[in-house]
C-alpha cells in the first residue's frame, strides 16, 4: 500500500467522526421537566436530612467525650 494513501485513509478517520459526532437535543414533555425538577427538590431535601443526622451524631459523640461518658 502506498504510503500517501494510507496516510490519506488515516486522516479521513477523524475527519469522519468529527463529521457524525454531535449533540442531539430533544425537547421533553412539560410533565417530565416538572417531575425531574420534583425528583430534585426531593434528593436535597433528602440529602440536607442526612448531613443534619450526621451532625447530630457527630456532636452526641464529641459531647459524650467531653463528658466523660465515651
Amino acid at each position: 500500500m502506498n504510503p500517501k494513501t494510507l496516510a490519506a485513509k488515516l486522516a479521513a478517520i477523524p475527519a469522519v467522526l468529527f463529521a457524525t459526532a454531535g449533540a442531539a437535543y430533544a425537547e421533553l414533555p412539560a410533565s417530565i421537566a416538572t417531575d425531574v425538577g420534583a425528583a430534585k427538590t426531593d434528593m436535597l431535601a433528602a440529602i440536607a436530612l442526612v448531613i443534619g443526622a450526621m451532625v447530630a451524631v457527630w456532636g452526641l459523640l464529641k459531647l459524650a467525650s467531653k463528658l466523660g461518658w465515651r
